[in-house]
């Protein structure tokens, strides 16, 4: 199963590895997934506007996420800690600006 994430968290214990990836090599790993196989829980309707924007095939999701062994997750990633409470438009979002991660159980 792939995953859609919108922040970088361990969702369950395990051991995961972690990297940067571009938004192509996300890209790829997305739209190249068989859809019953991948599964968003972006919980933000305006990440997930942006998301569109830069060309996933992506909807608003809004659940609690358990990874198994070999699960991957695509994780949206922000460049800076927002304060407490804060809720972005999607032109916030891009104004702040993000990257993406590639988070994978192992074991």
């Amino acid at each position: 199963m792939i995953y859609f994430l919108n922040t970088a968290i361990l969702p369950n214990t395990g051991a995961y590895s972690y990297r940067e990836i571009s938004l192509n090599e996300a890209l790829k790993i997305w739209n190249n997934t068989d859809y019953d196989k991948r599964v968003s829980a972006i919980g933000h309707p305006d990440t997930v506007r942006v998301l569109k924007e830069l060309g996933f095939d992506i909807e608003y999701n809004r659940i609690e996420v358990k990874m198994d062994q070999d699960d991957k997750a695509i994780v949206f990633k922000l460049n800076k800690r927002l304060q407490e409470g804060q809720v972005l438009t999607a032109d916030e979002i891009k104004e702040i600006g993000f990257f993406f991660g590639l988070l994978i159980r192992e074991l």
